[in-house]
Order: C-alpha cells, then sequence, then structure tokens
C-alpha cells in the first residue's frame, strides 16, 4: 500500500511540475525534490523520465475514462441525441474545463502531451466502444452493417479530440452532427 502511495506522489507531483515548468524543464530531481525522496526511489518505480511521462498521460487517461464510463452507466439509450449531446458535454468538459493537464496540453510546446493523451483516449474508448456501434445497426435502415467498428471509432475519436484541441469554440451541436455523420446515425 505504501509503494503505491510513493508512486502516486510522484506521478502527482510530476504533473504538478509539468503543469509549471513545462515537460522539458522538469527534471527527476525536481519530480523527487518536491515528493521529498531519495532519487534512488523514483528508480525503484520508474525507468526514466519517459516511463514517468507515461505514468502521468496513463494516469490523465485512467481519469477520463472513468469519468465517460460513470457518464455511460447513468445515460438513457433510448434518445440517441441526447446520448451524444452528453458524450460531448464529458469530453468537453474533459478537455476544456478547470483541469489543469487538459489545459496544460492546449499550449503550443505540449503537442507531444496532448497527441499522446488523444492516442491512448482513442484506443482506449475505440475497444470499449465497438460493440457498442455495432448493436445500433439498424437493418431496416437500408444502409449497409457498420464495418471496421473499432477503426472508425478510433478515427473519429482521434478527429473530434483534435478538433476541440485546435477550435475549443465549435459548438455541441456542429460536434453532435459530425459524430452522426460519421457513425451513420439520425438524430
Amino acid at each position: 500500500m505504501e509503494m503505491d502511495k510513493r508512486r502516486a506522489e510522484l506521478i502527482n507531483a510530476a504533473l504538478s511540475l509539468f503543469v509549471e515548468r513545462g515537460l522539458i524543464k522538469t527534471s527527476i530531481a525536481s519530480i523527487t525534490d518536491r515528493v521529498g525522496v531519495a532519487r534512488s526511489l523514483f528508480y525503484h518505480y520508474f525507468a526514466d523520465k519517459k516511463s514517468i511521462v507515461d505514468a502521468v498521460i496513463d494516469d490523465r487517461v485512467d481519469d477520463f475514462m472513468m469519468r465517460l464510463e460513470q457518464w455511460a452507466m447513468s445515460r438513457d439509450d433510448k434518445d440517441m441525441r441526447e446520448m451524444l449531446r452528453g458524450a460531448v458535454l464529458v469530453l468537453r468538459s474533459f478537455l476544456l474545463g478547470d483541469d489543469s493537464f487538459g489545459r496544460y496540453i492546449l499550449t503550443e510546446n505540449n503537442a507531444f502531451l496532448r497527441q499522446q493523451f488523444t492516442v491512448r483516449c482513442s484506443e482506449r474508448i475505440s475497444e470499449r466502444s465497438s460493440s457498442m456501434l455495432l448493436s445500433l445497426y439498424d437493418p431496416s435502415s437500408g444502409r449497409e452493417p457498420m464495418r471496421h467498428a473499432r477503426e472508425m471509432m478510433y478515427v473519429l475519436c482521434i478527429g473530434v479530440m483534435s478538433l476541440l484541441f485546435q477550435n475549443p469554440d465549435v459548438s455541441d451541436e456542429a460536434l453532435l452532427e459530425i459524430i452522426a455523420s460519421v457513425l451513420g446515425i439520425d438524430i
């Protein structure tokens, strides 16, 4: 238990320092100084700076997925428009809300973190949602069954997240229409 706590402290310190100083200006020494531990303890948990960067990104992806799953458990599957609107609100809130990591990765000098976060979220979302997408297919619609649902969801996630990062003022209605159009869903 203590080991998990120390690892979490190192990750949180790294996140705080990335926000304050930037990724490049944050050193392993500054992370261990922030936590008040010896550098050797850092190496007990992480091989190098890249591995703690990965841990910070994975931690933020886990947080986002938890929020998305909480939303998914509370939704009403009967109203497709409201279901998609809820997903857009969760995404917008996490990416552009008060979350310091979300604000931080929007800066120009953090393209690497933004790209890694976007890719990892898209991978996780597409893995979990492809079967749900297939269940939306209505044989009476006259459309072909959805092929490559996982890949389609991955590309959609990358696109929507990138659009929000580049144009935070895009309307929720535009996002709803884009998502519905790509998925072939009438809303």
